[in-house]
């Protein structure tokens, strides 16, 4: 066979394939031994049937086709060998012609990855700072979770509760009708409705608030942004949030607090927490692009499409463990599948983007996880989860979750060395996890597992 390469796009090469005559006549006749398999020729038991009459019973182009397709996976994969290429995933065939017999594959190669001086990229730590108006803030909305609510007939007020009908109705667009609404009245930068806060403010039981409004061009919902829309309220109860005075009988009523100052100083103390994990993800976060700004990274578009895939099938495995219809779930979100997967798009390009980069760097760092570290993190997953079916765990066992467990591993401490490169800070020393304080290896629990299983077998008489 002649092999013609041809490079297409980013990591994807054409291949096209001259099959030999000799190669093309072994095959139309293995060809033509299954169709007289497959067809009753009159004459003939089936499978005994000479080549010529096959050929003038099917015809030519029949056995040409049938015997391309036969020997095509064959082809294309001595192909591969013979070229040297790297596929990432399977080939996709383009075009199969007859005359003369060619087969032609596009097949999807790795992504190649260069990143440039990455060592002197250089991201600032942002402070994780809490003020006393964020402790403040955090203790009114305890207050609020302990708060009741009372009616009244006063002008609303930011905070007050309505209970009604609202309606949306937006231009060529969707309207939502709630016959029970109950939201708080908004302030101007919570309202989710542009000027829902500014109509009513003021307003009373009873009163029905109309206006009309525009829907920023940046709103999340593609179906209302940038659309003209008519709100009606109708405010047929009213309410006001009486909350509990904020002194130490509040701070006993929250739990195993002292006083108030104790309760502040918890608090503060858990919002430092936030803000130093919230400040360390966001560092994480600019690292990576900044690891990406600099690098020239080429993937083909099934990598990309493998991660759409990924990002669907997590989406409907969560909803199916909230228990909520994926068919329930699009018919709310006013779209299909199909348009879900496609919105999705551009979050699956990035990540790709900054999941190669992060791989590069680590095969450059020359990170890697021994054996004795993957069965020292797996175990304590045993020991977390309370391994003790016998299915969970065969399958904390299996090849498949421990490749799983070595990338997860892998990808953790690339992050930290490249934040330790991008911060000039030294890397963090990983915590180590001693072997003889691990419960026992994931086989050992398999096996004790199918154990107690026999065990607890009724024995036939």
């Amino acid at each position: 066979m002649k092999v013609t390469t041809q490079q297409t796009e980013d990591c994807v090469t054409s291949l096209t394939i001259e099959v030999d005559d000799e190669t093309m006549a072994a095959a139309k006749r293995k060809a033509a031994q299954d169709a007289s398999r497959r067809f009753q020729i009159p004459g003939f038991r089936k499978g005994k049937a000479p080549y010529d009459v096959i050929v003038r019973l099917v015809g030519d182009d029949y056995l040409t086709h049938e015997a391309l397709e036969n020997v095509a996976p064959e082809l294309v994969a001595k192909a591969i060998e013979e070229q040297e290429i790297e596929p990432y995933s399977r080939p996709e065939l383009t075009e199969m012609e007859a005359h003369p017999p060619r087969i032609t594959v596009n097949v999807p190669t790795e992504p190649v990855v260069e990143l440039g001086d990455y060592r002197s990229v250089k991201v600032e730590r942002e402070p994780a700072e809490v003020t006393d108006e964020a402790v403040d803030e955090y203790l009114d909305e305890l207050r609020r979770q302990r708060g009741h609510l009372e009616p009244i007939e006063r002008p609303l007020q930011v905070g007050d509760v309505v209970n009604g009908r609202m309606l949306v109705e937006v231009e060529d667009g969707p309207k939502d009708d709630d016959e029970s609404a109950r939201f708080p009245v908004p302030s101007v930068e919570e309202e989710g409705v542009p000027g829902l806060s500014e109509h009513l403010v003021g307003a009373t039981v009873g009163d029905v608030v109309e206006f009309d409004t525009v829907f920023p061009v940046d709103h999340p919902n593609d179906d209302i942004a940038g659309k003209k829309a008519h709100v009606t309220v109708e405010l047929n109860e009213t309410h006001a949030q009486v909350l509990p005075e904020l002194n130490d009988e509040f701070a006993v009523m929250m739990g195993d607090y002292d006083d108030l100052a104790n309760l502040r100083q918890e608090m503060r103390q858990r919002l430092e927490g936030q803000a130093k994990e919230t400040a360390e993800e966001k560092l994480r976060q600019s690292a990576v692009e900044a690891l990406v700004a600099g690098a020239t990274i080429k993937y083909p578009q099934a990598a990309v499409e493998d991660e759409l895939d990924r990002l669907m099938s997590t989406l409907e495995q969560r909803l199916r463990q909230q228990r909520i219809s994926l068919e329930a779930y699009y018919q709310a979100m006013k779209t299909t599948r199909e348009e879900l997967r496609e919105r999705q798009r551009p979050v699956a390009e990035k990540n790709v983007r900054e999941g190669q980069a992060l791989r590069q760097l680590i095969k450059e760092e020359g990170i890697e996880a021994s054996d004795e570290e993957l069965t020292a993190r797996i175990n304590r997953m045993a020991q977390d989860m309370g391994a003790g079916a016998a299915g969970v765990s065969e399958y904390l066992s299996s090849p498949e979750f421990r490749a799983r467990v070595a990338a997860s591993l892998v990808m953790e401490r690339g992050m930290r060395r490249l934040v330790s490169i991008v911060t000039g800070e030294p890397e963090p020393e990983e915590e180590e996890i001693p072997l003889e304080e691990m419960p026992s290896p994931a086989v050992e629990i398999v096996e004790t597992a199918e154990g107690e299983d026999e065990a607890s077998t009724p024995k036939e008489e």
